[in-house]
């Protein structure tokens, strides 16, 4: 009696100890699993802080613009080709981030310094330097509050025979070139006016006037007329290099 009551406590106490030790397991498992919890929903939060973060720091950027008796005009990227010399209205003298639009008079988006004439109620013509050059030209600004449906007045133009069209190239030669009389400082190559200038064709627009892709081949023989940027040397030279736009004025005779 005495041994069985020695075999019946020590079974006891084994299964006391093992009921402990499994107890002691599930709490430190649900205590990692919180830990593991409260780590993934701190990084959960991090992320999408980030995530924001990267959201706020987008800036709005705008076109270069100057403001002038409190009226911004904004770059067009046309260059105006009748003024060659002058004097200035005035001049570009504080400036603010390209983030933001000029709100005081002779104030720009993006520098100091530059002259500018006022040409009429929608135009400005800013002087400013060519990149990595030593040619400066006056920009054509116009009203941001105003849509610019055509080539605005001043914009350098020729009209020109096609003579050749290089496809692979997308390129064409012209002669027979009527430059305007308020244009009449171009001089030919060799004082040839029936040399042949050369220029690209990525700004031809067919009839419709909405698509660039189209068949340059159309231009053979047919009389344009070309507005580009003005640089009197390229064309002295027999090319131009800046060509904003390419039309068909009528049928070759």
């Amino acid at each position: 009696m005495k041994k069985l009551t020695m075999i019946l406590s020590f079974v006891l106490l084994i299964a006391l100890n093992f009921a402990s030790c499994e107890s002691n397991q599930s709490n430190e498992s649900s205590s990692n699993q919180n830990t593991d919890n409260q780590t993934n929903q701190d990084t959960g939060l991090d992320d999408k802080e980030n995530e924001n973060t990267g959201d706020d720091m987008t800036e709005k950027t705008y076109p270069p613009c100057v403001n002038i008796d409190g009226k911004v005009y904004k770059d067009t990227g046309y260059i105006h080709g009748m003024i060659k010399c002058g004097t200035y209205d005035g001049e570009i003298d504080s400036t603010v981030k390209i983030s933001e639009l000029p709100k005081k008079h002779n104030q720009s988006n993006f520098g100091v310094g530059y002259g500018y004439q006022v040409w009429g109620d929608d135009m400005v013509l800013v002087h400013i330097k060519e990149e990595n050059s030593r040619d400066m030209h006056f920009y054509i600004f116009y009203d941001i509050n105003k849509k610019l449906d055509s080539i605005p007045d001043g914009v350098c133009n020729i009209t020109a025979l096609v003579k050749e069209v290089d496809e692979e190239n997308a390129k064409i030669k012209v002669s027979e070139i009527e430059i305007p009389e308020e244009y009449g400082y171009f001089e030919f190559p060799n004082d040839d006016e029936k040399a042949l200038i050369e220029m690209p064709t990525d700004n031809y627009f067919d009839e419709d006037m909405t698509d660039k892709t189209v068949d340059i081949t159309k231009l053979k023989d047919k009389k344009i007329r070309v507005y580009f940027d003005g640089d009197h040397k390229d064309f002295q030279k027999g090319y131009l290099n800046t060509v904003y736009r390419i039309e068909i004025v009528e049928e070759a005779n």
